[in-house]
């Protein structure tokens, strides 16, 4: 089960089984991010566009119309979601960037469509990558990441929980 709060109401969304309805979210929202005009919602998360694009769930078609301006497919978004979750991505990321290579290991946990260990893999590659997430979420996302044609390195692990 997932937990939206809309507007001060409650309401339970049944997820398919191993699959995250936010991440999907989330990633959807870096990938609109990623062609914004404005420098402040601006990021780097050219996988989340790749990523995005093969999502054909319901809830990804609706939150695909309400992205490209249809504002009437909005109902199941949180006002402000988009900004927070921009912040958020801006806010990691540059963590990541001033201090890749410090750290021998680095954990995501409940890493969804997470993209970093991809993005940032030449400031990296000298750290173990371990992500973390339920399994079909995880298997999801190899099966996506390798359709890019990217591999996961000896690097780069990834567990589930």
């Amino acid at each position: 089960m997932t937990d939206y709060h809309h507007r001060g109401a409650s309401m339970t969304k049944q997820a398919k089984p191993g699959f995250s309805s936010a991440a999907e979210l989330t990633c959807l929202l870096r990938a609109k991010s990623y062609g914004e005009k404005r420098p402040l919602f601006k990021t780097d998360d050219y996988v989340a566009v790749i990523l995005s694009q093969s999502f054909h769930s319901a809830f990804s078609l609706q939150q695909k119309a309400f992205l490209l301006g249809d504002e009437s497919a909005n109902f199941a978004t949180a006002p402000g979601i988009y900004e927070y979750i921009v912040a958020r991505t801006r806010f990691i990321d540059d963590i990541v960037k001033k201090t890749a290579g410090r750290f021998s290991k680095i954990f995501i946990l409940g890493a969804g469509y997470d993209s970093r260990a991809i993005r940032f893999y030449p400031a990296l590659q000298h750290s173990l990558i371990y992500e973390i997430d339920r399994p079909l979420m995880q298997q999801h996302k190899i099966k996506k990441t390798c359709r890019m044609r990217y591999h996961p390195t000896q690097q780069f692990t990834i567990f589930t929980h």
